[in-house]
């Protein structure tokens, strides 16, 4: 088997294993969603984004 195939193969691999990963992804926000209402996913999803957006602040300055 030459480089060129097993490249070929691999990358093939990773990008379904890739694309396997976001429909899963897609599926666990909808189910969220559904199950909490948007609102309050709007909050789930926020607060994980301001606390690393805080915790690089307060590294950024000490740095």
């Amino acid at each position: 088997m030459n480089l060129r195939s097993v490249i070929l193969k691999d990358g093939f691999y990773l990008a379904a294993r890739q694309l396997l990963g976001m429909v899963i992804g897609l599926v666990g926000v909808l189910l969220i969603t559904r199950a909490i209402g948007p609102g309050n996913y709007g909050l789930y999803s926020t607060a994980p984004g301001m606390v690393g957006y805080a915790s690089n602040l307060h590294f950024g300055y000490i740095c």
